[in-house]
């Protein structure tokens, strides 16, 4: 538990001194980690997600980044094949509570373009 409420503490002053001064000027601003990680540590306590759900600022858009096991485990080795399949599962039970949106990568350039199109979804539903 406080692992897990240092791991909150550390997002929140990330949000505090970088995303919120730079959510005051212009422009989109991008982060690839937010505190929903904390979420995907199988020994998280429920702390975490009645902090997320509740009191966290929560983003206009969030992405996250996906594909199969199988092909996480030929980019980042050192996970076992049963732990990405967890943290898939994870991700899967909180993308819509938290309104994660899924976007599959292949190469750099359809990703880049399906991440693009889903922001670009996300705010024509404003007008």
């Amino acid at each position: 538990m406080a692992r897990d409420a240092a791991y909150l503490a550390d997002m929140f002053l990330r949000y505090l001194l970088r995303i919120l001064p730079a959510l005051r000027k212009p422009g989109v601003v991008l982060t690839d980690r937010y505190a929903y990680d904390l979420m995907m540590d199988p020994s998280a306590t429920a702390l975490p997600g009645f902090v997320l759900k509740y009191l966290y600022p929560r983003p206009d858009v969030c992405i996250y980044l996906h594909n199969s096991a199988g092909v996480l485990q030929t980019r980042k080795s050192e996970q076992s094949l049963s732990e990405l399949n967890r943290q898939l599962d994870a991700f899967e039970k909180i993308k819509r509570p938290f309104g994660l949106l899924p976007v599959e990568t292949h190469d750099l350039s359809d990703t880049v373009a399906a991440v693009s199109h889903r922001i670009v979804q996300r705010y024509l539903k404003e007008l």
